[in-house]
């Protein structure tokens, strides 16, 4: 009709465009919230806003517009979508303040194990695409979250319209154009996709045992291999040293996964050997559970009756620095990760960050280069988002902000305020002035405030008080000062459990736990949370995780879970 009219002048199609136009005017018939959005329909209501903000733009550009109302109306509406709105924020991903950095996008999030929770933030920002807005006329009925799918899809018919009406605004008030060479921004990728996670299990006194957890989460872009490796490098001075040689010393990959362990190989530099662990055969990538991933635990060392000072592996560039622990594995450059024999992540024996052919750690104790983050790397290799030379780790151990745990200082980001109190939410929530139950960042006050329900009136959302959940607590075993036991949470309410976290009262110290995420024990409690292959229990579905405790065991007086209590089984 817009076009016809502007085309033939008959009154036929002007009157059919203007009551088109006039129904989407204040009073005309339309809803609007108290903000000024021009409100349709729950799916997509920016959608067709900005839609019919490109109507009312080429409509008083080709017929005419004697009054002005029109291209008001147009301006209006994409201004209240670029952020002139209650909420003070953007509905365009990557533009303006607090913009969604969680739209429903299966790309732009690349998630490594197919669950929609994980990771929070999307790990690619989706310049420019338009969400799909407020639920209802109210412009706090709207959640930065993908699983609120209808107010955050993305779709080519929600920019469609909107980017014509942007090059209206463009064309009326000029602009600059971003260079091309500046946009889109480069994404960093490195160590984010093929890596290896490691910890040592046991550091006795003639050898190491290590376990490694082979990572692909690749995203740029995600691609499965079946080509994939990493080697362990060890230096043998001391070996050498105690009079033994390198065929004295034992390898053994006790569990794999599906991969090969090789024998002990000269790395042709010295006393630096490696053993590699091969996965070729074994398609790894991005997928359903952990598809993503394999581990192997691999022994290195002497024969048990060599004398203790044979074996240090404080020396050895793949087992210094990493934690003692069962569970705490900790990314490291220095297992070097290979796919189809090319060498994409971490260092070959030797950290060389910077390729000046000078080893860091003589770089750096000969005082050629700072290292004041103390990470064993030249600053010079290390990010420094504010270009200060001082790297953001050493930033941040100085007293720079992180909230958000990315190790970038909040300085240098724009981060999600959603009630603009000036502090940000994952500082607000990190820092224990805000709640937020349901682990989407974003605090429990501003979710129901945007509409989440809270019948009862207690200030905690309704999805974080489920009914009808039961815990099974047994003891599986008991001996002399200690036991193992298990527990099994049963959803029985008609709603998924998301992130799901457990409490519960216990007079006995909790060893370590399995099937579950330890998180601790403090103040008569326990807790524990989902593990990453295990992130919701839908309704009628189960989880059991176990523990081992120091005590005399007991079942537990109160069990929480998500912060609501759960009601002892049969």
């Amino acid at each position: 009709a817009c076009l016809l009219a502007a085309l033939t002048g008959k009154a036929q199609y002007i009157n059919d465009i203007e009551t088109h136009l006039d129904f989407w005017q204040p009073d005309g018939g339309i809803s609007y919230s108290p903000g000024g959005l021009a409100w349709l329909d729950t799916w997509g209501s920016l959608r067709y806003a900005a839609n019919t903000s490109f109507l009312a733009f080429a409509y008083a550009s080709m017929v005419g517009d004697p009054d002005g109302r029109y291209q008001a109306f147009g301006e209006e509406q994409i201004n209240y979508i670029l952020g002139n709105n209650p909420r003070n924020s953007s509905y365009v991903c990557g533009f303006g303040n607090n913009p969604p950095t969680r739209p429903h996008h299966r790309s732009a999030h690349g998630s490594w194990n197919n669950q929609l929770s994980d990771p929070g933030p999307n790990r690619h920002t989706l310049w420019g695409a338009l969400v799909g807005g407020p639920a209802s006329a109210d412009d706090f009925d709207y959640i930065d979250d993908r699983s609120d799918y209808i107010a955050n899809e993305v779709a080519c018919d929600y920019n469609a319209g909107f980017t014509a009406a942007l090059g209206r605004m463009a064309e009326v008030y000029g602009g600059t154009p971003l260079p091309e060479e500046e946009f889109p921004p480069v994404e960093e990728a490195y160590g984010l996709e093929m890596f290896v996670e490691a910890a040592l299990i046991e550091d006795e006194p003639t050898f190491s045992r290590v376990r490694c957890m082979l990572n692909n989460r690749s995203a740029w872009p995600a691609r499965m291999s079946a080509a994939l490796s990493y080697r362990l490098y060890v230096d043998l001075t001391e070996v050498f040293e105690a009079g033994y040689d390198a065929s004295d010393v034992v390898v053994d990959g006790g569990f794999t996964d599906g991969g090969t362990l090789s024998p002990l190989q000269s790395a042709g530099t010295g006393n630096l050997y490696y053993v590699e662990i091969d996965y070729t055969g074994e398609l790894i990538g991005p997928g359903p559970g952990t598809l993503y991933r394999r581990e192997a635990q691999v022994t290195i060392g002497l024969p048990s009756d060599a004398p203790d000072t044979a074996w240090n592996p404080d020396n050895d560039p793949s087992l210094a620095g990493l934690p003692m622990s069962q569970t705490a594995l900790a990314r490291t450059e220095m297992i070097s990760v290979f796919d189809g024999g090319v060498l994409v992540f971490g260092e070959e024996g030797s950290a060389d960050c910077n390729d000046n052919g000078i080893d860091d750690r003589e770089e750096i104790e000969s005082g050629k280069a700072a290292d004041l983050d103390g990470n064993g790397r030249p600053d010079a290799c290390d990010p420094d988002c504010n270009g200060d030379g001082v790297p953001d780790a050493a930033d941040i151990m100085h007293g720079a902000d992180d909230c958000n745990g990315n190790a970038i200082p909040d300085s240098c980001e724009t981060l999600p305020d959603c009630d603009a109190d000036g502090s940000p939410d994952a500082c607000a929530i990190s820092g224990g002035m805000a709640e937020d139950c349901n682990d989407n960042g974003i605090p429990d006050t501003c979710d129901l405030a945007n509409g989440l329900e809270d019948d009862d009136q207690d200030g905690i959302p309704d999805v974080c008080q489920l009914e009808g959940i039961v815990y099974d607590f047994t003891i599986d075993d008991q001996w002399e000062g200690g036991f193992t036991a298990s527990m099994t949470i049963t959803n029985l309410s008609t709603s998924a459990l998301v992130n799901w976290q457990v409490q519960w009262e216990t007079d006995y110290t909790v060893i370590n736990a399995w099937s579950c995420e330890f998180i601790g024990q403090a103040d008569g409690y326990a807790s524990v949370s989902h593990p990453e292959w295990s992130v919701n229990i839908e309704p009628g579905q189960s989880v059991t995780y176990g523990f081992q405790g120091a005590g005399i065991p007991s079942a537990p007086a109160e069990v929480l879970v998500n912060g609501s209590p759960a009601s002892p089984g049969g």
